[in-house]
């Protein structure tokens, strides 16, 4: 996995994680303390973030943990 793919594959997580909230971008930047539109681009791009206290920051601000954002999901075997 390249880097790139890192923080892409942490953009669409924490955009599911809003998502299952019900939360807009707007809600989750201002909770985060970060402008929208670098929320933005980084659920859709994954443009590297500057810090990982801001990754921390927008994850929770979904409600979520850093655990649950490194924890795979999990597949239901009896639903294949």
């Amino acid at each position: 996995m390249t880097e790139q793919e890192f923080y892409k594959a942490i953009g669409q997580k924490i955009r599911e994680f809003r998502k299952q909230k019900g939360l807009t971008q707007k809600q989750v930047a201002k909770k985060a303390e970060i402008h929208q539109g670098d929320l933005a681009t980084f659920e859709n791009k994954g443009e590297r973030i500057k810090s990982a206290d801001i990754i921390r920051r927008m994850v929770e601000a979904t409600g979520h943990t850093m655990t649950e954002l490194f924890t795979p999901a999990r597949v239901d075997v009896r639903n294949l």
